[in-house]
């Protein structure tokens, strides 16, 4: 678990591991501290940095959802700066310019990843081979 904004947040390895048996990919909305976390916990893990354009258009998606006061914001934005500083801890980094171009981003991801040599393997080598397997169907489940 990791406390973010005084609210805990957290994901039992086995609701992590019940995902990956059903063929689905387990995909987490985590914070620089909840990668740092999962990263060598989960074996084929794979981060993706989601970036706002700048710091400016942050602060203005924030004060547009209307949903936190000034000081609430003054926090996120804080700690966004900060959370800027870590991504390269991140195998991708996608800029948020649009919600189209950045789901586009992350299905050329999750398609890129799933032809790597050892997810390919590990499906070539099982009953059935990769028959239902398809990269760009894998992509379209996220």
């Amino acid at each position: 678990w990791a406390e973010v904004h005084q609210n805990y947040y957290g994901t039992a390895k086995k609701e992590v591991d019940r995902i990956k048996s059903t063929g689905r990919i387990p995909i987490f909305d985590v914070d620089v501290q909840g990668a740092r976390q999962l990263k060598g916990r989960i074996d084929d893990a794979v981060f993706i940095f989601i970036a706002p354009p700048s710091v400016d258009s942050l602060r203005e998606r924030l004060v547009k959802r209307d949903t936190e006061s000034t000081e609430q914001i003054e926090l996120r934005l804080s700690n966004a700066i900060k959370e800027l500083q870590d991504y390269v801890l991140y195998d991708y980094v996608i800029i948020n310019d649009s919600v189209e171009s950045s789901v586009g981003s992350m299905r050329s991801i999750v398609g890129a990843e799933m032809c790597r040599m050892h997810r390919v393997k590990s499906r070539l080598l099982r009953p059935g081979g990769t028959d239902s397997d398809n990269s760009a169907e894998q992509a379209d489940r996220i």
